[in-house]
């Protein structure tokens, strides 16, 4: 009996399955067909985009050529100088927004061929962050890739290709190129001052006389090729594929050795540091007979001197701030050159100079400020992003002088010298000489 239940209930769902068959096919059918439509549509839709894209590349292209041509061959555009390179900059970086790498070349190579970005010319355009990612230049079975002093400073060009191309004198400072590839390309002069190339490739190119100085080549790969009489001056080499043949090149036959100074080595290491004093023969030392540098930051008039012979310390002469005027000495002193070790936080400052008073009669609240500000830009910075010693009870003229860390993202150093007299001395003056600064690794 249970079992003919048994088998009865089995024919019954079989019945039910075999009913509901041509509805579960019909459904997965309709789902499919569904499916291929929508892939179909989509399909078609995007073809008529990229159709409709090329279309409107194709007539912005040849827009911007027409009125290039117009622009450069009209009577009038050297009298309109000014006013015209402008219409070309801005119509160039609107262009290069919309068009694709071909294109983009192609503007690159009008622009070069009517000397409106060659450094060697003039006039010439501005084209800095122009968009030319990925862009290709190379040489083929029927053109080459002349490129010399070629002018693109500051461009934005994450991926650019240059293959064959001769890029001598070419100009490429203050540019992201991070993923840049140079193949069998000549850089003979080329410069490449504070770029970004990370994760670049220089795969067998002249490089000769090239300037790489304060560059991110952080693990960029140089091989093959000819790397010689370099500046890698603060260049940052850290985790960079390039072997001891090419960074130190035997010295024979008029080899030009690489500068590596403030450069950080592809181990990590620092070069040897450049600790010389960082200002010039007339801001270090007072002369009789020389301009003076230092400038008083209240009324930016120069600083008086008063002659050496007259303290009888055997110096020849004295900078001179009075009190009563709250003068404040200054000066500029630039670091691009440490820009690496100071944002890495291992930089430090040693500023001495020769210091004292003109009268010697003083009270032990008399002071002699010396203070070093930390500014990011030149021109202007924020007196809490400063360094300071104060000098006091000075009863003769002598050397002082102190260390500190430098703040990352300093660029410029403004030396300052400021006088504070109580004593009530008549005619007292604050002196001072002999002023160095340099700037060292610090020890960690």
């Amino acid at each position: 009996m249970k079992r003919a239940e048994k088998r009865s209930s089995h024919l019954n769902l079989l019945k039910i399955l075999f009913a509901a068959f041509p509805t579960i096919v019909f459904g997965v059918f309709t789902v499919v067909f569904t499916l291929q439509q929508n892939a179909s549509a989509k399909a078609a839709r995007e073809q008529d985009q990229r159709q409709a894209d090329e279309t409107n590349q194709r007539i912005i292209f040849k827009e911007y050529i027409d009125d290039m041509k117009e622009l450069l061959l009209d009577k009038y555009f050297a009298q309109n100088m000014t006013r015209s390179l402008l219409h070309i900059r801005v119509q160039t970086l609107t262009a290069l927004k919309s068009l694709d790498t071909n294109r983009k070349r192609d503007i690159i190579i009008f622009l070069y061929e009517n000397h409106l970005i060659r450094h060697d010319k003039s006039p010439r355009i501005e084209l800095r962050g122009a968009d030319l990612t990925n862009v290709k230049f190379g040489e083929s079975s029927i053109e080459t890739c002349l490129l010399t002093n070629l002018y693109l400073p500051g461009i934005y060009a994450k991926g650019i290709i240059f293959d064959g191309c001769d890029l001598a004198g070419a100009r490429f400072d203050d540019a992201l190129m991070n993923n840049a590839q140079f193949y069998s390309c000549i850089l003979y002069n080329a410069t490449f001052v504070r770029t970004n190339l990370t994760n670049a490739k220089f795969y067998d190119n002249y490089i000769f006389m090239a300037d790489f100085s304060s560059t991110l080549l952080t693990k960029t790969s140089i091989k093959g090729g000819i790397l010689q009489g370099v500046n890698l001056t603060n260049a940052d080499l850290y985790k960079s594929d390039i072997n001891d043949a090419l960074m130190y090149p035997l010295n024979f036959g008029g080899v030009e050795q690489n500068e590596f100074r403030n450069a950080r080595f592809p181990n990590g290491s620092f070069s040897d540091m450049n600790t010389k004093n960082l200002l010039n023969e007339t801001e270090s030392k007072c002369g009789r007979n020389t301009t003076v540098a230092w400038i008083d930051a209240v009324d930016h008039n120069q600083l008086a001197i008063i002659h050496g012979g007259q303290m009888n310390v055997g110096n020849d002469c004295f900078f001179v701030l009075d009190h009563r005027d709250d003068q404040i000495a200054l000066l500029p002193v630039r670091t691009q050159e440490y820009s690496l070790l100071i944002d890495l936080e291992q930089a430090k400052f040693n500023l001495s100079a020769l210091i004292g008073l003109e009268n010697t009669n003083t009270n032990t609240n008399d002071e002699v400020m010396m203070t070093v500000h930390f500014a990011q830009d030149k021109g202007g910075f924020d007196s809490a992003r400063s360094a300071r010693k104060s000098i006091r009870n000075q009863t003769s003229i002598q050397f002082h002088s102190f260390i500190h860390d430098i703040i990352p993202k300093t660029r410029h150093l403004y030396i300052s010298f400021s006088c504070t007299v109580v004593s009530g001395t008549k005619n007292q003056q604050c002196l001072f000489d002999q002023v160095e600064i340099s700037i060292s690794k610090k020890d960690i």
